[in-house]
Formats: C-alpha cells, sequence, structure tokens
C-alpha cells in the first residue's frame, strides 16, 4: 500500500500565513463593497469581519506578524492616513471664507466634544487620566468617509447637509491633529520629573522638523523631476513613508506629527503636478485624480488595519468593558453632541430643527480607529493604567454610533422636515425666458431647481419668478476640493441664448457631472454646429434657443400633460427620477411616469 507522508512543519506554516495574509486584504476590499450594496457604513462590515475572522480562528494577527512587525505596520500606515487627512487641512478652509458655524464645531465643539468624553471615559472605565484624555481626543474625529455617504443617503437641507460635510472634511486633520499632541503630551508626562516639557518638545520638534523637510523634498523633486501622475503618487509616497520612518526610528510615535504635517504642507502649497495647465476643471480633475489615489490607498489601507486590529480585539476585552459602555455611548450622543452644537450655532442661520438634526450626526470613523490604534500600543508600552481598555472602547464607539446614526439618520431627517425626496437638483445654465420657463416647469413638477446666469437684471427676474438663482460661479465652485452648492445637483441643463459659452460650459460641467449629466440645447444649422456640440442635445435638433423662445414668447409653457402634445423635454417620476429627453430619443413612458411638455398656450 502506498503512504503519503505529512507535509513538513514548515510547509504548514507557510500555507498557514499565506491564507491568513491573503484572508486580510481580501477581506479589507470585499467589506467596503459588500457595505454599499447593504447600504451600510463600511466601518460595520470591516469591524464584522475583523471580530469574526479572529473569533471563529481563522485569522490571529499576532501569530501571523507580530507584536512588533504589528506596531511598526501601524506606525508607517497611520502616518500615510495622516498624511491624507492633512491634504484636507488648508488654512483659507480655517479662516473667514469659512461660515462660523464650521470653525466652532472644529473649534469650540470639539473642545467640548474632548471634555466631556475625558471625564465620562474616565470615570465609566475605571482609566487613568492620560489615557482618559487620549480616549477623549480620538473620539473628536468624525470624517468625511463616514458622514458623507450617511448624506448621500439621508439627504438632508442644503445647510445642514454643507455644515455636516465640512465638519467631516475638516474634523479629520483638527482631530488628528489633537489627538497626536495629546498623546505625545501625556508620553512626555511619563518621563523623570522634570523633563516633561523638555520630553514633549523633543518629539514635537523631531516630528514637526522630519515633516518640513519631507515636504520640502517632496515639493523640490516634483519642481525638478516634474513627473506624470501615477509618478506624483508613487514618489511622493516614497518620501513620505521615508520621513515618517525617519521621524520614529529618532522617537517614538513622532512620525505621526510628521504625515500629518507633510499633508498639511502639500494642501496649503500645491505640488506643480497637482496644477497642471489648462482648463479650470480638467486641471482641478487631473488634481483631484492625484489625490484619489492617495485617498484610495489611504482607504486599503485603513480597512487592512481594521482587519487587522478587530481580529485581536477578543470577546474578554469587550467583557472588561462591559455595559458601562452603553452609558458612555449615551454620554457621547445625548450630552456631548448637543451640547457642542447649541453652543457651535448660537446666533446662526439655522433653525431649530436644523440644529437638532446637527446635534443628532456624529458618527465616529476610520481615522478615529487608525490613531486609537496606534496610541493604544505606545500607552501599552508606557504602562499607563487602562491602556489595554482604549482599544475596545473606541471600537464600541465606532460601531455603536455607525449604527444609531446610520439607521435613524433618515427617519430623523423625515421627522424633523428636512431631507430632501426624489431626484437631486437641476442647474440650468442660463436665465433667459427659455431658462426661467423651464425652471419653472421643473419646479411646478416638485423638483429642487436652480439656475445660474451672469447677467444681474435676469437673475432678479428668474427671483421675480420664485426660483432659486445660484449664487456662486458654478465652473469655480467644481474645481473646489471642498463641498461647495453644486453637491446637491445631479444634472446641468446648458440653455443660453450664446452657442459658444454653451459650448464651453457644457465642456466644463462634463468633467464635473460626467457626460452623462449634461446637457445642451441644439445649435443652428451651419458650418459651427458640430464644433459649438460637446454634449447630448436637448429635446429636439430643432429645438434650438430662439426657437424655442419664439414659442414661449407665443404663450407655450413648460407643464406636466397627460399625453404627448407640444415638444417632449422630460419623463418625471414623482419623488423617484427625472429622465431628460434627448434629440433623437424614441420616448416611452415607464410606469408611473409623468410627461413634462412645451406646449399649448395660457
Amino acid at each position: 500500500m502506498f503512504s503519503i507522508d505529512p507535509p513538513p512543519l514548515a510547509a504548514l506554516s507557510e500555507s498557514r500565513a499565506l491564507f491568513e495574509l491573503g484572508l486580510i486584504f481580501v477581506l479589507a476590499a470585499a467589506a467596503p463593497l459588500i457595505a454599499e450594496k447593504l447600504r451600510l457604513p463600511s466601518i460595520l462590515a470591516l469591524l464584522a469581519f475583523g471580530f469574526g475572522a479572529g473569533e471563529i480562528g481563522a485569522l490571529n494577527p499576532n501569530e501571523l506578524l507580530g507584536e512588533s512587525l504589528i506596531s511598526a505596520t501601524v506606525s508607517i500606515a497611520v502616518g500615510i492616513i495622516l498624511f491624507d487627512s492633512g491634504l484636507d487641512l488648508k488654512i483659507r478652509d480655517l479662516g473667514g471664507g469659512v461660515h462660523r458655524v464650521y470653525r466652532r464645531l472644529v473649534s469650540i465643539g470639539v473642545l467640548i466634544t474632548w471634555a466631556i468624553a475625558t471625564v465620562a471615559s474616565h470615570y465609566f472605565f475605571d482609566l487613568s487620566l492620560q489615557v482618559a484624555l487620549v480616549v477623549g481626543a480620538v473620539l473628536v474625529v468624525s470624517g468625511p468617509t463616514v458622514v458623507g455617504p450617511l448624506l448621500e443617503f439621508i439627504r438632508p437641507s442644503k445647510r445642514v447637509d454643507s455644515v455636516l460635510r465640512w465638519e467631516g472634511t475638516l474634523a479629520d486633520p483638527v482631530g488628528a491633529t489633537l489627538g497626536v499632541v495629546v498623546f505625545q503630551a501625556v508620553l512626555a508626562g511619563h518621563a523623570k520629573p522634570g523633563h516633561e516639557v523638555f520630553e514633549f518638545l523633543l518629539s514635537v520638534g523631531v516630528g514637526t522638523g522630519m515633516g518640513v523637510a519631507g515636504a520640502a523634498m517632496a515639493l523640490g523633486w516634483s519642481a525638478w523631476f516634474k513627473p506624470k501622475q501615477s509618478q506624483a503618487v508613487t514618489g511622493t509616497l516614497m518620501i513620505v513613508v521615508a520621513a515618517v520612518a525617519g521621524a520614529d526610528l529618532l522617537r517614538d510615535d513622532s512620525g505621526l506629527i510628521t504625515g500629518l504635517l507633510i499633508g498639511a504642507i502639500f494642501a496649503n502649497r500645491h505640488m506643480r503636478v497637482a496644477r497642471p495647465k489648462g482648463l479650470a476643471i480638467q486641471s482641478a480633475k487631473l488634481a483631484r485624480a492625484w489625490r484619489g489615489r492617495i485617498a484610495n490607498l489611504s482607504t486599503f489601507l485603513i480597512g487592512t488595519l481594521f482587519i487587522v486590529l478587530s481580529a485581536r480585539v477578543s470577546p474578554h476585552q469587550l467583557e472588561a468593558v462591559g455595559w458601562i459602555s452603553v452609558a458612555f455611548v449615551a454620554v457621547l450622543v445625548f450630552v456631548a453632541r448637543p451640547l457642542a452644537v447649541a453652543v457651535s450655532t448660537l446666533g446662526s442661520e439655522l433653525n431649530l430643527r436644523e440644529r437638532a438634526f446637527v446635534a443628532w450626526m456624529a458618527p465616529r470613523g476610520i481615522v478615529a480607529a487608525a490613531t486609537s490604534s496606534t496610541f493604544a500600543l505606545g500607552l501599552t508600552q508606557a504602562e499607563f493604567a487602562g491602556a489595554g481598555k482604549l482599544i475596545p472602547v473606541v471600537f464600541i464607539v465606532i460601531v455603536a454610533t455607525a449604527l444609531i446614526y446610520g439607521l435613524t439618520g433618515p427617519p430623523v431627517a423625515r421627522a424633523l422636515g428636512i431631507s430632501k425626496t426624489g431626484p437631486g437638483g437641476v442647474l440650468l445654465i442660463g436665465a433667459t425666458p427659455v431658462g426661467r420657463a423651464i425652471g419653472r416647469g421643473l419646479k411646478d413638477a416638485g423638483l429642487d431647481v436652480a439656475v445660474w446666469t451672469g447677467n444681474e437684471a435676469r437673475a432678479t427676474a428668474a427671483r421675480a419668478e420664485g426660483l432659486e438663482v445660484y449664487e456662486g460661479d458654478p465652473t469655480e465652485d467644481a474645481t473646489a476640493d471642498g463641498p461647495s452648492d453644486l453637491d446637491g445637483m445631479e444634472q446641468a441643463l446648458v440653455v443660453g441664448e450664446d452657442e459658444a459659452l454653451n459650448a464651453m460650459v457644457a465642456t466644463d460641467l462634463s468633467e464635473y457631472f460626467g457626460r452623462e449629466k449634461v446637457f445642451q440645447l441644439a445649435v443652428p444649422d451651419g458650418e459651427t454646429s458640430d464644433f459649438y456640440t460637446r454634449v447630448s442635445v436637448l429635446f429636439d435638433q430643432r429645438a434650438t434657443h430662439d426657437a424655442l423662445a419664439t414659442r414661449i414668447e407665443s404663450g407655450a409653457r413648460v407643464r406636466v400633460v397627460e399625453e404627448s402634445v407640444g415638444l417632449p423635454m422630460f419623463a418625471h417620476r414623482p419623488g423617484v427620477h427625472l429622465r431628460v429627453v434627448v434629440a433623437g430619443d424614441h420616448l416611452e413612458l415607464q410606469a408611473e411616469e409623468e410627461l413634462i411638455c412645451l406646449s399649448g398656450s395660457v
């Protein structure tokens, strides 16, 4: 009989390592995709996969990587994540250009949340004051990666959406800065008496020096090498990782400051590659592509960290935190957040219902989990009392707030009457009688409409007819790195009388909305028609601006009709979607759709 010898132990060990490492990467990539399909925050899927893999024994990061490698990996990964956060920290956004509500939420509001979270964690979990200070600092961070998807699903009013998006954008870098400074101060305070200030200043000095040096190297390299987009990302990350690792080698955990500072310097002094020459929106699109590649890497690193770190959290650690965590979350949700919002919105234009919803939206995100992990390692090594509870406490808050706000956000918004229903807004470029007529027809059908014009007299006429006038410059807002009034718009209709201007604006806005979401009026027959036609033509090839203007002057109007009469313009299913009729379409109404046409006379 033949016998098969068992594989050697080394082969089994190698196979196990390959399996676990592959599992980490697969779960880190799959969790956000599954969460999106289930309409859940990706954090919940990542934590569930990590906890589950660790609990069933499929993943044991401590045996796979070891404490030292995990610590080093987390330090470099968090340095890159904080570099990504620093890219959102723009000085102009913290100054007069930002509404005072945003500034208060990321300054006074952050301090209030930090104070309450510190006191509550100190007494509820019996943490040392030093660890409690770090817990409080970590939990002030929210972040656009967790707030943004919730807002897209909830669709609150414009002012509420703007407040929460700006807070999320600025809270990450501001909160991360606070967390790093507090963490360094706590470690310095653990030094020999009389050396605390020196130790703290030394850590901050090393982190700052390496950050400035790293940013200078990256900016100088960019100016000299003039890299392409892909090369810029690779070269920049090379310098960031080298600077973060170098800072940590000189001074433990000072690389956190280094990564954040390099990002902040980049945000306020762009590399040449980030602003290529060309049309404004095309340039901004390329800049966002560079920024997006960094963000994608950061998101994948965060997912990987979530899987690894949550797999290390055992049920015993969660049990050690106990049911008192419910009271702690309640304090954050019902005391800290409402108080921070109440103070931050004093004297603002937000009404009571809008303030109430802002007070009911403060989920914690991926930066909180990533920074807490690296802070916990440093505090544990320094033997602070309660340091082992830092990660379980933060993870419980992340899960609880994601569930609370994710599940209750939509019904709360509806109950307060601030959520939008139906398709996104329609931006009309041009406020001649043609643009105003289309705007009135869409508004009468229950759609959100805004018109933009550079002509003040036409803007006044639009307001007099009850239309909202877009106050900014759409092409400039499309290049903005942060939130803008364009965020609430889903489609753009270019209906001005100047064919050349229409072509230019349609080209620019198609870079922002996507070509399938931008439309323009037909150009009169002639040699220039092909040149001036940049996106899909609205309604019909004969529906030029002059042709529509003539019909509107004769008394025709845009309205909902029961049967196709006149010129079909839109197919609208109330509360669900709006389809734009384009030239050459053979329109067939779907179930529950209504037809909007230019027809009849008054």
